[in-house]
């Protein structure tokens, strides 16, 4: 989705296969990861982020979201846990903070603000990403995301 809507829309339109695919994607795993996390079949995981006819029992939910670390609750309703979370990431944005160059920024921004460079400040800065504004409509380029990145930097020093 290119057009930015508000979190809040934004979390009620999105799938239970989008926001388990959102949270596997932020943790960097990979299908095969997350199948060896809760003991389901790649094929079953990714007809259910494809929203493909799956239908998950209660024990699966529990599963999924104790090794994407959030409740049940996180997945169904998208509306609990850490904003931000489900919602999707454009394709860029996934390129770019799977990148290396994305790491070496992070690092420096922890350097900078005098933080851990961790997964919360990792996943701080990609709920900045994904829902920061801008006026393209289209997909972003890396250089984009770098600015955006060093607009974080400035608010996050204030």
């Amino acid at each position: 989705m290119t057009v930015l809507l508000k979190a809040e829309e934004h979390r009620l339109s999105t799938t239970l296969g989008q926001r388990i695919r959102a949270r596997r994607q932020r943790a960097k795993w990979t299908l095969l990861d997350l199948a060896t996390k809760t003991g389901l079949s790649v094929p079953y995981l990714s007809d259910l982020e494809r929203d493909q006819g799956t239908n998950p029992t209660l024990e699966t939910l529990r599963s999924i979201a104790a090794a994407l670390n959030c409740e049940p609750a996180d997945l169904l309703a998208g509306i609990q846990g850490q904003p931000g979370n489900d919602v999707p990431l454009a394709l860029s944005l996934q390129r770019f903070v799977n990148s290396s160059e994305f790491d070496d920024h992070l690092r420096r921004l922890g350097e900078r603000l005098d933080r851990p460079t961790d997964d919360s400040l990792r996943t701080q800065v990609i709920n900045f990403l994904a829902s920061a504004p801008r006026r393209s409509s289209g997909e972003l380029t890396k250089s984009d995301w770098k600015r955006i990145l060093d607009f974080y930097a400035v608010i996050a020093e204030r």
